[in-house]
């Protein structure tokens, strides 16, 4: 679990307990979103603010969820693990969001990597 970034994979309902489970275990924060029946970026946004626990001046958009991704010093972890599971709607039905949220991503991981600190993030199409 030491890469860094973001992996696209396809996993059954019951891998992201044990990604969690394992991340943990590293020290690592677990957070799971679950997409199902998301296809536009006001659902996906508030989605991720809400299992994050972003701040109110999240402004939903793009660069206010690198903002907070950037950030998450609310959070208290040592390193970061953001499993999102069933984003094949959002993959079909807003494609240029789902790839913006990927490269939001991976520029997230870098910026972390860049201090030492642990950020990755797998994404399930179910």
């Amino acid at each position: 679990m030491s890469q860094q970034g973001v992996q696209v994979v396809s996993f059954g309902p019951h891998t992201a307990d044990a990604l969690c489970a394992l991340g943990e275990s590293l020290g690592l924060r677990c957070a799971r979103i679950d997409l199902a029946g998301c296809t536009d970026k006001k659902d996906l946004l508030a989605r991720l603010g809400a299992a994050l626990e972003f701040p109110d001046w999240f402004g939903g958009n793009w660069d206010a969820l690198y903002d907070c991704l950037d950030d998450l010093s609310w959070l208290k972890a040592t390193g970061h693990l953001i499993v999102i599971e069933n984003a094949s709607a959002l993959r079909v039905k807003s494609q240029e969001d789902f790839v913006t949220l990927l490269d939001v991503f991976e520029e997230t991981a870098r910026s972390w990597q860049a201090r030492g600190v642990t950020f990755q993030v797998i994404v399930s199409l179910d």
